[in-house]
């Protein structure tokens, strides 16, 4: 009975981020202010290939632990299947996904970036994928609303994670697609390599 009860908490937990991104626009409600004690944290998630189609992306952050005694602790992700995803309208559009969070204070890290290609064959989920290490953390306070940039994957020749300024662009989409006008609250602070990484 505990077991059953414990496995249907930890479907509705995941279920809950597995939603966190949708319907930015029905969620802000106009507004980037933050419910009372949560943060938002708006990031893109790009990539150049040749593959574009057909590519699945994701980005894996977390919120490291450093307290005292035992702690059951879920990771965070975000994707974009760049066939059906979108950054903006019309010609300017680009492949990928702009994401809304709302966080917890504290400090996060993200710390790898994946891309995978389908099996053409169809006998495997995937038949190329690529796994690119990050450690990028960022920190939040209550009541912040912070753009963290744009995690672009360069996946044709030598694969790496770039983090780019690309606000123009996403504050664009924010305002014709998420129905924002006043961007004034989100501050730009962008993803930031720790220093071990450097």
């Amino acid at each position: 009975m505990y077991r059953r009860l414990f496995i249907s908490s930890l479907l509705a937990l995941l279920a809950g981020c597995a939603t966190q991104n949708t319907d930015p626009q029905a969620r802000l409600g106009g507004s980037l202010t933050p419910r009372a004690g949560k943060a938002y944290v708006v990031v893109s998630l790009t990539a150049e290939t040749f593959q574009s189609n057909h590519t699945y992306l994701t980005a894996r952050f977390s919120q490291p632990y450093g307290g005292e005694g035992l702690a059951l602790q879920f990771g965070h992700s975000i994707s974009a299947k760049l066939g059906n995803d979108r950054i903006g309208d019309g010609a300017d559009s680009v492949p990928g996904k702009l994401q809304l969070l709302e966080l917890e204070p504290g400090r996060y890290e993200f710390s790898e970036a994946t891309s995978n290609w389908p099996d053409p064959s169809g006998r495997e989920p995937f038949s190329q994928s690529n796994r690119l290490p990050m450690r990028h953390s960022f920190e939040l306070q209550a009541g912040d609303a912070v753009y963290l940039g744009d995690i672009h994957l360069q996946l044709n020749d030598r694969p790496q994670v770039r983090i780019i300024d690309a606000h123009e662009r996403d504050f664009r989409h924010i305002s014709s697609q998420w129905k924002i006008s006043d961007l004034c609250p989100l501050q730009i602070r962008l993803l930031q390599a720790d220093q071990a990484q450097k």
